[in-house]
Order: structure tokens, then sequence, then C-alpha cells
């Protein structure tokens, strides 16, 4: 039986990819230039600093990656705070789990604030013990950093934790070190009945 939990953000507690594209998308569009959606799926492997460098460069924009990360992230923002939904049956998932008496601690590319705001008006933020970000650790998910010090955080062992991620790489990273990893996408969560057989199954 598992001890612990950590879980990724985007994609998979948050249907929150599609908000990523739309305000690249339209970003784009106001300077002219085409979306390369080659460009995009590159990107779904950087945290958000190494990415607003990469963005600047594929596109060849004339302005500092700095000022990209401010442009962008106003409209982020509003998104985050107002309209990005969870995936389906995740906030039912998260609350069972706690139920079980699982500590659980987020793990994520994206940005604190941008977290922090769609989790406190989701009413989840306090079931996680800590929100632990990439860029503040100076990693990425190609290494397994983030989820050994959330795991140590929970004074659990990675064979001891379960790791939700969407990302292929991710799971390959979480599961290179050790941990239980659970494919976000291949569970249909607003199943009462999936989410009893994976709780049961851990």
């Amino acid at each position: 039986m598992i001890k612990a939990v950590i879980f990724d953000v985007d994609g998979t507690m948050l249907d929150s990819m599609p908000v990523w594209e739309s305000a690249d998308r339209a970003y784009l569009c106001k300077l002219g230039i085409e979306f390369d959606e080659a460009v995009y799926n590159k990107m779904h492997t950087m945290t958000f600093e190494t990415s607003a460098v990469y963005f600047c460069r594929a596109f060849n924009l004339d302005i500092t990656p700095e000022q990209l990360k401010a442009d962008i992230l106003e409209e982020l923002y509003r998104r985050y705070g107002d309209e990005v939904a969870p995936i389906p049956g995740m906030p039912e998932l998260i609350k069972e789990l706690h139920e079980r008496g699982l500590r659980m601690s987020v793990a994520t590319s994206n940005r604190r604030d941008l977290v922090t705001a769609a989790l406190t008006r989701l009413g989840l933020i306090g079931y996680f013990e800590r929100i632990l970000i990439c860029d503040e650790l100076g990693t990425g998910k190609h290494e397994p950093t983030i989820y050994i010090r959330a795991a140590e955080l929970m004074n659990a062992l990675p064979c001891e934790t379960a790791v939700f991620e969407d990302s292929p790489h991710a799971i390959k990273t979480a599961k290179e070190a050790g941990f239980i990893t659970i494919k976000a996408p291949d569970h249909d969560f607003s199943d009462a009945a999936v989410r009893r057989e994976l709780i049961e199954s851990l």
C-alpha cells in the first residue's frame, strides 16, 4: 500500500493545456506570426522559464523572454484564476485519496502563482502539503529531482509513492526512479468505479 501521492497539474489535475496553446496563438497572431504546432509540441517538455527562451528563438521574436512571459502571463493569470476547469473526476479522486489518509503534494513545471490561483478557486489546494515547482528547484522533469524531493518531504520512499502524470517523458522519469506511476489520460476519473479500482490497486 502506498503512503503518498504526487500530482502533476497541467493535463493531469487541470484541463489547462488548451489554455496555453490558445494564449500563445493569440500572442503570435497579434504580432502577425503563424503558429507552428511542432514548436509548441517541443515546448511540452520544458519549464515555463526555458520555454520562454525557446519560444523567442523559434519564432525569431524581437523581444526578451522576460517581456514575452509578462505579456502571456497577463492572459494566463485571468484564465487560471477564472476559467480553467479540473479534469473530470479529478477533484473526487483527490478527496477520496485524502479520505484514505494518503499524504499528497504537487510537482509541476508551471508557475506557483498560476497553480495556486486555480487550485484555490477549485477548493483543492488544502489537500496538498506542498507545491513543488521545477524552476524553483532548478530542474525539469527529464530528471527525478522534483519527485524525489516531494516524496522525502512526505517521509515516503519512491516505492511507497504514486505519481500521477500526463506526459510520457515525465512518466518515464518517475518510473525509472522507482515510483509507482499512473498515466492520467489512460483513466476515466469521472467514473466512480474506475476511481475505486485504481485506489484499491495502489
